[in-house]
């Protein structure tokens, strides 16, 4: 049995993205009770999930089709739906790499 890249790739990267994203807050929360920046700070492991998945940000910015300036933001599952538009594109970024993989692999 063959293994597929095209769900394996996209279950380990957003898995990996919520992992990085996470201790990246966590290290902004602590970095900032610590020291008094006068300049915005972001993590590395945050620099680092962004980075990896880049494309997936353009799929974050549909997200402002759904505020309004009347309401709450919506949230999905307890996450801002930006957040939730960023796995959602991560998922899809990486499901087409592994497809591509896939199709380039010679079958035995």
């Amino acid at each position: 049995m063959r293994l597929k890249f095209s769900w394996l790739l996209p279950i380990g990267q957003v898995a990996l993205a919520i992992f990085l994203l996470h201790w990246g807050q966590q290290l902004e929360i602590s970095t900032q009770r610590r020291m008094r920046y006068d300049t915005p700070y972001v993590s590395t492991p945050a620099l680092l999930c962004a980075g990896i998945n880049g494309p997936a940000r353009f799929v974050a910015l549909l997200s402002y089709f759904f505020y309004r300036y009347d309401h709450a933001p919506p949230t999905v599952f307890g996450l801002d739906l930006e957040r939730t538009f960023f796995f959602l594109g991560v998922a899809v970024l990486w499901f087409l790499v592994g497809r591509t993989i896939d199709a380039r692999r010679p079958s035995n």
